[in-house]
């Protein structure tokens, strides 16, 4: 990003300082400088050695979040048109859960680890997180392209292995499922650093207010997909698929090139031995640093019990509409509208955890959760009861995923975040891995010989109530933990 006078100052020393910079002071060794102008009157806001006035925090939040909108975009399109992708090429609801919530965790349970650690140790001209998106975004491309091409690519492997083919349906979520593997190896470096990248270059005092902003973005991407795109997806998928990814593959590299990242101090020395000895001596670091303290271990329970929770809702939502009648285009309306509700709150919910704490908010909305999943188990029987469930449950979700979009940079520690937020994926894979085909298995029992259409699918709900409470539980514990450390005024997070 462009340095001016008004955004944000390179505080490398760049061969070109903006007008008005002040030369910092040389401070003693071991500490890094900060460098920074105030303009008569004007505010600064720091995060680590960067300093912005008002027009810069304005101009990082625009750049951020222009490449966040698409990349959400391609979540919010992909989330729940792979269901119907899936059904529409011949697999089962055991094999949907299968590959969309059991293999991708998988990988991300050996992949975040690995990745989050070398961002936090890595060091380039860069910077230490926008390589890592950079080398991540053709790839995201490329197996959209291969997930929107699978029945010809199947349909090509099919003719060519000839008497040996597997089957037509076999080869074509095959080419699926690699596609699918592709797609997710990229989505899992992206998600082990972006948040790491908001960590190191938004200010802590307005780190809430951005990540509200960040999920009204992701809001407003799947509104315009869902009602405008959703209806028809398994008409128009290649040509849908190809557009979101090529405005992806644009705009989130044009963000990574414009936001510059800050000095960091220099990482620990690499261990002596060979690759052997260094893995292990990582892997026990890892272990080291972050499964090794009480307060942490239950701040990651929370998030597996609530991943618990949402997960099977995320599997079957479609499904159940169509159970209860619910044609594509209605349920994209509805969808429409739940998160037109999210976004008219995700900037209030953003501002309010900066005032009052996330962790106070995320109780709040695990609370509200447990109490509409339980409401909607009892009483969706139909279009009409299962459409307000959709959007209220739909709505709270929202403002839990708002509230807890800060939650981990106000209690995690800085130069350390990557790698103890990569437990957080962890936690988040570990859930999908056990909860996804375990409902798989129930909402097969529950509908052993019904065609989809009669299909009942309210063990979703039921299974959401019992782990969101059992996320509050815990998560009451976390607060425990969290005024001991200081509370909001004072919290130092431990190492």
């Amino acid at each position: 990003m462009a340095t001016s006078d008004t955004t944000l100052i390179d505080p490398s020393g760049a061969d070109n300082p903006p007008p008005g910079a002040i030369t910092p002071l040389p401070l003693p060794a071991g500490e890094l400088p900060v460098a920074s102008f105030e303009l008569p009157g004007g505010r600064i806001w720091r995060a680590g050695t960067l300093s912005y006035t008002r027009g810069g925090l304005l101009t990082l939040f625009l750049c951020l979040l222009g490449g966040d909108f698409f990349w959400q975009l391609r979540e919010r399109a992909l989330a729940p048109t792979i269901p119907v992708l899936l059904r529409q090429f011949g697999a089962s609801d055991f094999m949907t859960a299968l590959l969309q919530g059991t293999i991708a965790p998988a990988l991300a349970i050996f992949l975040a680890p690995v990745i989050s650690y070398r961002s936090d140790r890595y060091r380039s001209r860069l910077g230490r997180r926008i390589p890592f998106l950079l080398v991540a975004t053709p790839p995201a491309f490329l197996a959209m392209m291969g997930l929107a091409l699978s029945p010809w690519l199947g349909r090509g492997a099919h003719q060519l292995l000839g008497p040996h083919s597997p089957g037509l349906v076999t080869c074509v979520i095959g080419m699926f499922t690699l596609a699918w593997l592709i797609f997710d190896v990229a989505v899992i470096i992206t998600n082990c650093v972006h948040g790491a990248l908001v960590n190191d270059v938004v200010p802590r005092e307005v780190m809430g207010t951005f990540f509200g902003w960040f999920r009204a973005a992701s809001l407003g991407a799947g509104m315009l997909f869902m009602y405008f795109l959703f209806g028809k997806i398994e008409q128009h998928y290649v040509a849908i698929f190809l557009s979101i990814g090529l405005f992806y593959l644009v705009c989130f590299t044009v963000m990574c090139l414009l936001v510059r990242e800050g000095d960091y101090p220099p990482p620990p020395p690499p261990v002596e031995g060979g690759p052997l000895g260094r893995f292990f001596e990582a892997v026990a670091a890892y272990f080291r640093e972050c499964l090794t303290k009480k307060y942490y271990l239950w701040f990651f329970l929370s998030f597996f019990l609530a991943y618990m929770a949402f997960q099977p809702v995320n599997l079957f939502s479609v499904y159940f509409s169509e159970s209860v009648g619910m044609s594509k285009k209605t349920y994209g309306y509805w969808s429409t509208i739940q998160f037109a509700l999210s976004l008219a709150q995700a900037p209030i919910v953003g501002w309010l955890a900066d005032k009052v704490h996330p962790l106070r908010l995320t109780m709040a909305a695990l609370l509200f959760y447990g109490l509409t999943t339980g409401v909607a188990y009892l009483y969706v029987h139909d279009v009409g009861t299962f459409a307000a469930a959709h959007v209220i449950c739909g709505t709270i979700s929202g403002f839990w995923l708002t509230a807890t979009a800060p939650l981990a940079p106000a209690l995690l520690p800085k130069l350390k975040f990557a790698t103890f937020a990569s437990a957080l994926i962890i936690a988040q894979s570990l859930a999908q891995i056990v909860a996804s085909p375990i409902i798989g298995w129930i909402v097969v029992r529950v509908n052993h010989g019904r065609p989809p259409a009669l299909r009942d699918y309210h063990v979703i709900y039921a299974w959401a109530c019992v782990f969101i409470t059992l996320s509050l539980v815990v998560t009451l514990v976390v607060h425990k933990y969290f005024m001991q450390y200081g509370g909001r005024r004072n919290y130092v997070a431990p190492e």
